[in-house]
């Protein structure tokens, strides 16, 4: 097969996956997450919290108790919020489908069996 139908393959691919329900569901869920001015703030609080715990640690410093604290209790808010849960659950379905794709993908290109008998049978994990 040449080069451009691989290519072209890829973008039919994509384009399925850019139609399929778990992709619409999250982006749907993400949206209302965003939307939702709680939400929002809790979401945007974490991603604040974390990127300065991952700068600390990659600089080599330990997070203090107080820090780490503040990140579980912002964990365990987020966790509380039906919006935010949502939103990650939908995520996480989403990315077990891309794990399966990129799994039959892998399996393909290096002769592997892929997932006989469904996605159980591999290990994978990925549905």
């Amino acid at each position: 097969m040449e080069r451009d139908a691989i290519i072209s393959l890829a973008f039919a691919l994509g384009g399925h996956i850019a139609e399929s329900e778990e992709l619409k569901k999250f982006k749907a869920k993400r949206d209302a997450a965003m939307n939702d001015p709680a939400a929002f703030e809790l979401i945007s609080k974490f991603e604040e919290v974390r990127n300065k715990a991952v700068e600390q640690m990659q600089a080599g410093e330990e997070l203090s108790e107080e820090q780490q604290n503040e990140l579980h209790a912002i964990e365990d808010a987020m966790y509380a919020s039906p919006v935010v849960m949502d939103m990650v659950n939908a995520q996480e379905k989403f990315n077990n489908m891309m794990s399966a794709i990129y799994y039959a993908i892998d399996q393909a290109v290096n002769g592997g069996s892929g997932c006989e008998g469904g996605c159980g049978s591999c290990g994978s994990g990925c549905c």
